[in-house]
């Protein structure tokens, strides 16, 4: 144990504080048998083994150096918890994160070694007939007929920047950072709300996803890129489009699809019904969210694992994520959102303008003074 002592000079006083520091870098160990902890709860240097099944919603959530699951024990992260692991994670037996479980690894250069089976839960919010959810895979190796086996096969969708929608067959493997649009399962009763299951080596560390350009100036249509949250856990958006190496690739304001308008038929053939971009709700970096024209819900400036957004280029390159970007919590505005309420608590200095008229016609606009 190594500790630092630094001095401060604050408020006409001088301050006295210890840093502390390690070697090695995971210098404790706890295990967990099923009910306690053989060496007291795990923190950010303690390496953490699992011998017995452990469930975050009863148990806790926690932070770990090296977490390492037995085989045959289960590790279930519940919805509303975390677990936090600083550098490697482990896998030889079941790791379960369900639907808005947070799964944030800290170290990029920290690994992910699988032998037993991660499953990463997701549930989308009620829908109607014919919607489409926009779907990004937080695990390697996925395929589309594999997470996305309850939606409409016919109905998977890429975005190409110069081509529009391209249909994805199931066999497509889901490229990490990338975007997907995919109908629900068409049959039963609605609304109802669709369950998918990715599953495999998380994603974690840098990752990069390329972002395309029209060569031809002034052809904005050309410059929207598809792309998604690549992490088992939220992202924060500021984090991401405020980065020095994306500021001059994308433009600093997202668009999730929030599908509130009515579908309505449109010709006979593959693109029979229609949809409205009025549906789009916005975020902006440091400013914040607006609702689509629509109505609905503002993003309150966190995405969402799974979830998938447009971004629009500014030049040809890659969009870069890392661990840093990750968080703990806020990891439950999974769109499509259909309530009625904005994210205004912090500090920032913001107006939001709505205009309506007496038909229903709706447009919201935010000004923010950063």
């Amino acid at each position: 144990t190594v500790y630092i002592r630094v001095w401060e000079y604050q408020n006409n006083n001088f301050g006295e504080y210890n840093i502390v520091a390690y070697s090695p870098e995971c210098p404790f160990s706890t295990r967990w048998n099923g009910n306690n902890w053989n060496n007291g709860t795990p923190n950010e240097f303690t390496s953490v083994t699992i011998n017995g099944d452990y469930n975050t919603g009863s148990d806790g959530s926690f932070e770990s150096c090296d977490c390492n699951i037995n085989n045959g024990d289960v590790l279930t992260v519940a919805t509303n918890t975390y677990l936090l692991v600083n550098s490697d994670l482990i896998v030889n037996g079941t790791l379960e994160v369900e639907h808005e479980g947070s799964l944030v690894m800290v170290d990029n250069s920290g690994s992910v070694s699988v032998n037993g089976t991660i499953n990463i839960h997701k549930t989308s919010t009620p829908f109607n007939q014919y919607d489409y959810m926009y779907w990004s895979s937080p695990t390697s190796d996925e395929t589309i007929g594999s997470a996305l086996a309850s939606s409409e096969a016919s109905r998977i969708y890429r975005w190409d920047h110069q081509n529009g929608w391209i249909f994805t067959p199931g066999s497509t493997s889901m490229s990490v950072g990338a975007g997907y649009i995919a109908m629900g399962d068409t049959s039963g009763s609605f609304p109802k709300t669709q369950s998918v299951v990715f599953d495999g080596p998380v994603n974690t560390g840098t990752i990069t996803a390329p972002i395309s350009k029209s060569p031809n100036i002034g052809i904005t249509n050309f410059d929207w890129n598809l792309i998604g949250n690549p992490y088992p856990s939220a992202i924060n958006a500021d984090s991401l489009l405020l980065d020095e190496r994306n500021t001059s690739v994308v433009n600093g304001t997202i668009y999730i699809w929030t599908h509130n308008t009515q579908i309505s038929q449109g010709n006979p053939g593959p693109n029979k019904y229609n949809y409205s971009s009025n549906d789009y709700a916005s975020y902006t970096a440091g400013t914040g969210g607006i609702t689509a024209i629509s109505g609905g819900l503002a993003p309150n400036g966190f995405i969402a694992s799974g979830q998938a957004f447009f971004i629009q280029a500014i030049t040809a390159g890659n969009i870069t994520y890392d661990n840093s970007m990750r968080v703990t919590g806020n990891n439950n505005q999974l769109f499509r959102g259909n309530q009625n309420q904005k994210n205004s608590t912090d500090p920032k200095n913001r107006i939001w303008l709505d205009m309506k008229n007496d038909e229903g016609a709706f447009s919201q606009i935010l000004i923010g003074f950063i």
